[in-house]
């Protein structure tokens, strides 16, 4: 095939992406002219960053599910590829699978009554898992249009018991190889599965970041309910010392990951700033706002840039996403990274 028409082709098994607009299709030469990246690696960059994204079917992935006897791994991974919601029914009869569990849980279009049983369930099969407790959390925010949840003394438990859980990992197990593996059975170039991948967790990354959110709500409860400037000084720090596992986010998305765990920190900080009008008493606390200002500035900087990938070579970014598939995405992350200083 002519190297212009290898050009045209999608990340998917060769056939062209009904997403791809003319403007960003091989014939524009301002597809090149945006970034030092040849039009393969500039696609697997708009990949990572959500753009130009591709449909999967559920039809593509007969031959795999048929070849993994339709496994509750198979079909998990499947779902996340295709979010294709024929294949709820057969999750649910798998409620001793963590990840089948959490897919159910995290989709919107189960009733809350159903989404609560799924993720209780969930957290009885990772009782150590943060994030389980704060998807159900989250869910129990929904029964009210207020923001606020109907049982305070229920949703502080759930955020509580996720404040004493150890592991904070993405939950889905090990749904990111058997994704892999589907994307290979349609033919899909490793590289470009992998700049889908990076991108799909990122998505996926935004039901985590609901419940961080849920946990800067827990806070402002909390601090509501305090009697004194220390005991809410308390309440802050031992929020923030949980939301530092948010930082984790920052290794499945370079676009969205670091400002998510910004955002929950900036949200639980204010949470004490505002109320009160403590102001300057904060003492450490307020130390600790200006710390976060400088780093999140920082941050917004390699944001921009990342724009860090999209001003990368070809090569640096095809060996940021082999690191990925072989060290896993924090060690990309923190390569790419000392790539830009």
């Amino acid at each position: 095939m002519p190297s212009d028409a290898a050009d045209l082709v999608t990340a998917v098994n060769m056939r062209k992406d009904p997403h791809v607009s003319k403007s960003n299709s091989g014939g524009d030469i301002s597809w090149n002219k945006r970034t030092r990246l040849s039009r393969t690696t500039a696609r697997r960059v708009d990949l990572m960053a959500h753009k130009n994204f591709p449909e999967f079917q559920l039809a593509e992935f007969k031959n795999y599910l048929g070849a993994n006897n339709r496994s509750v791994e198979s079909l998990v991974a499947v779902f996340l590829l295709t979010k294709d919601k024929s294949l709820l029914g057969e999750l649910k009869k798998y409620t001793a699978n963590a990840g089948a569990m959490l897919c159910l849980a995290s989709d919107s279009s189960q009733s809350v009554a159903e989404r609560k049983e799924f993720a209780n369930l969930y957290c009885k099969l990772n009782p150590r898992q943060m994030q389980g407790y704060l998807i159900a959390a989250t869910i129990a925010l929904e029964d009210n249009n207020s923001g606020r949840p109907k049982d305070k003394d229920a949703f502080l438990d759930l955020i509580h018991n996720g404040m004493l859980a150890d592991e904070f990992s993405f939950g889905f197990g090990d749904a990111i190889d058997n994704q892999r593996q589907a994307l290979e059975s349609i033919g899909t170039d490793r590289l470009d599965a992998e700049a889908l991948l990076s991108s799909l967790n990122s998505k996926d990354d935004e039901i985590l970041f609901r419940g961080g959110r849920s946990l800067a709500l827990g806070s402002k409860i909390e601090i509501e309910g305090a009697e004194t400037k220390d005991q809410k000084i308390q309440i802050v720090n031992k929020y923030l010392t949980v939301a530092e596992s948010f930082k984790e986010l920052s290794s499945y998305s370079l676009y969205n990951g670091p400002s998510q765990y910004f955002g929950i920190m900036y949200e639980i900080l204010g949470n004490l700033s505002s109320n009160d009008k403590l102001g300057g008493e904060l003492g450490t606390v307020g130390d600790l706002i200006k710390k976060l200002e400088i780093e999140f500035n920082q941050n917004i900087e390699l944001v921009k840039k990342g724009n860090i990938l999209e001003n990368s070579s070809p090569e640096v970014v095809n060996q940021f996403l082999e690191i990925r598939i072989k060290e896993g995405p924090q060690a990309a992350q923190a390569w790419i990274l000392s790539q830009s200083k």
